[in-house]
């Protein structure tokens, strides 16, 4: 599933970004094979050190020609709900999944650097009149305790005002 700046270009408001963040839902035992088929498909990147970092830090990069792709692995609850909820947007020939506009919202907030909060903003307005507000408020209550320095929940109801 397509997050980050790209999420936030096809959900809320167009901007530039540099990368692409992909959260991929795959075990352990099957990342391997997830990334001999991106080596087929034309990704760059260190086999090892991709291995390395996934296990250590749930997260690794690849390159496909000058764009670089970080990959983030999905290991909660909140991440499998959001992939049971996942939009699917054709763009040419290929269908990709992003995020629905409440969950998009959620990962941005947690993360919550300026133009995080600029994307909610721009998701919030594109999609005022949808958004599923008791859902955003339930799992931003849910999620307060893993970010327990960032007051989730005030500053999602701030922003929906």
């Amino acid at each position: 599933m397509i997050i980050g700046g790209l999420a936030g270009s096809v959900l809320g408001e167009p901007r530039t970004t540099l990368d692409i963040d992909m959260l991929l839902f795959t075990k352990p035992d099957n990342l391997p094979e997830f990334l001999a088929r991106a080596k087929r498909f034309g990704f760059k990147f260190e086999n090892s050190l991709a291995l390395k970092n996934a296990k250590e830090k749930l997260c690794f990069q690849m390159e496909y020609g000058t764009v670089t792709v970080d990959c983030l692995l999905a290991e909660t609850l909140f991440e499998s709900e959001a992939l049971f909820r996942k939009i699917q947007i054709k763009i040419g020939k290929f269908k990709i999944y992003f995020p629905s506009p409440e969950d998009f919202i959620l990962m941005k907030l947690l993360v919550g650097r300026e133009k995080d909060i600029l994307d909610v903003k721009n998701v919030i307005l594109r999609h005022k009149n949808d958004l599923d507000v008791p859902y955003m408020k339930d799992w931003a209550e849910k999620l307060q305790k893993l970010a327990k320095d960032i007051p989730l929940s005030h500053r999602l109801a701030e922003l929906l005002k």
